[in-house]
């Protein structure tokens, strides 16, 4: 996987953010699109998701249970990641997702502190292991039909 993946799989994210609401054209033109880099790894935002605050190891808006995009590093912060997400939240639901060819871990759970549900992608680009998560539900038929 490479850089180009990261870069589609945030845009394929953006879309099931706002599958339920029309994007008008001034969003989808280039000049309102940022770009930042998390652990050296591109990833390209639209303007609702440019207020967020970056660090080497992150980009969060709020905080990581409202918009997300966090570097694990290698498999050994995934697997603890997964292991908090899995066995100590209030789990919804969890599938592999198939995203044009690459394999992605999607997770679903009520977070108490926030009292809201927030939706976890796990998936990996190049060596680097990365999650984005968000305030909202599952994937959705208009994401994965990109796949």
């Amino acid at each position: 996987m490479n850089k180009k993946f990261s870069i589609l799989i945030l845009s394929l994210i953006i879309l099931l953010l706002f599958a339920s609401t029309t994007i008008n054209s001034a969003d989808s033109n280039s000049s309102n699109l940022k770009t930042i880099k998390v652990d050296n790894v591109s990833f390209t935002l639209p303007q609702q998701y440019q207020s967020g605050n970056l660090t080497n190891n992150s980009y969060v808006i709020g905080n990581v249970f409202e918009f997300g995009i966090l570097s694990l590093g290698d498999k050994r912060n995934l697997g603890s990641n997964l292991i908090d997400e899995l066995y100590y939240s209030n789990l919804n639901s969890y599938e592999y997702a198939d995203i044009d060819g690459h394999y992605a871990f999607v997770t679903n759970s009520y977070k108490n502190s926030v009292k809201h549900n927030v939706t976890c992608i796990f998936f990996n680009t190049g060596d680097k292991m990365y999650l984005l998560s968000y305030n909202g539900n599952n994937l959705t038929p208009a994401i994965e039909g990109y796949s």
